[in-house]
């Protein structure tokens, strides 16, 4: 077995592409994340050479080989491990599920959790299901948050549209609509896509109540990706507190209110994200100008917020305690929603 994994493991290295990793970057903008660079076709070619050697490995022999994959931290070994449990199936029961809970400690993608909840985590939940919803509620409410992008994404896909899991899925999404972590949120939106094609009524209801409610856009705009015409018009209009978006003048954008507002009711909730240095140099100059500094901590605004046009003369006002936009004066649908764009950032 060490064999094995000394002969996979050079094989990778061997095929190391450091141009490409470099271009791996751009899309895992996060600390942690290693890649050799290597692209999807020549990794799957390259594993499919060990294939038959993983089918003859004894069921602790294959665990053993899977956990050195993923305890190397690096995108190619880990989707390697990912590889392996994935022709090793019928060896992950009930009792081997806490592996797979100490295994994610290693993952450090997008990417590597999506593969490994679609390939080796899906036939585990339709073979056990009781059991493995009981690990996704444990990591829907972890620290580590690829373990709560795992919760969702492990309904994705033929599991979400079949219609099985719809209730289980909606309690997951409802925990995390507020999470913080832009792969988190792209994780529920997806995660609601699917389900929705198992159960649309029940699922397009409920993205409906979440425009209504003013969640990040990222997951209701991801959960309606199917939907065409009158239907996604629907729940557009019915979210974002009673605005929606238009031209104007910030990236091509502004805000317009789509119902009347009274003086002093707040027009708009905020849902900031609060960045690091270092994740605000990562930010591409087109994100940038969407960041205003409270207190001392930058703070990247979502949308609606961020659209919000400035005016000599706005019809809101901002407090920043609060995180609103409030109306400072009768505003009338169709309106465009304005503010004083001096006030934005505050020490």
């Amino acid at each position: 077995m060490n064999d094995l994994y000394s002969k996979i493991y050079s094989d990778l290295i061997k095929h190391e592409n450091k141009k490409a990793a470099e271009i791996d970057k751009k899309y895992h903008k996060y600390d942690g994340h290693r890649s050799l660079g290597i692209k999807a076709g020549t990794l799957d070619k390259l594993l499919k050479k060990y294939k038959t050697e993983i089918k003859n490995l004894s069921c602790k022999e294959a665990f053993a080989l899977a956990q050195m994959l993923y305890k190397d931290k690096i995108e190619d070994t880990i989707l390697a491990g990912n590889f392996v449990l994935q022709n090793k199936i019928d060896c992950i029961g009930k009792s081997e599920l806490p592996l797979l809970d100490k295994a994610l400690d290693y993952f450090c993608s997008w990417s590597t959790i999506d593969d490994f909840c679609i390939d080796v985590l899906q036939p585990i939940l339709l073979k056990y299901p009781k059991e493995t919803l009981r690990f996704l509620k444990k990591w829907n409410q972890s620290k580590n948050m690829w373990k709560r992008r795992a919760s969702v994404v492990a309904l994705v896909r033929k599991v979400g549209e079949s219609g099985k899991f719809t209730n289980e899925a909606l309690a997951l999404c409802e925990n995390l609509i507020l999470d913080k972590e832009d792969l988190v949120q792209k994780g529920v939106g997806w995660c609601l896509k699917d389900v929705m094609r198992g159960d649309k009524k029940k699922v397009f209801e409920y993205v409906k109540q979440l425009r209504k409610r003013s969640v990040p856009a990222t997951i209701t705009l991801y959960a309606i990706r199917d939907l065409e015409g009158a239907e996604r018009t629907e729940i557009l209009k019915s979210g974002t507190n009673g605005v929606i978006i238009g031209n104007g003048n910030l990236a091509g954008k502004g805000i317009y209110a789509n119902r009347n507002f009274k003086k002093g009711e707040v027009v708009i909730q905020y849902h900031l994200k609060s960045l690091t240095k270092e994740e605000y140099k990562r930010l591409p100059k087109s994100e940038k100008m969407f960041t205003h500094s409270h207190w001392g901590k930058t703070m990247l605004y979502s949308e609606p917020e961020r659209y919000v046009n400035h005016s000599k003369n706005p019809n809101t006002y901002q407090n920043l305690m609060k995180q609103q936009d409030v109306a400072l004066r009768n505003i009338k649908q169709g309106e465009m929603i304005t503010g004083d764009a001096t006030k934005d950032d505050i020490s």
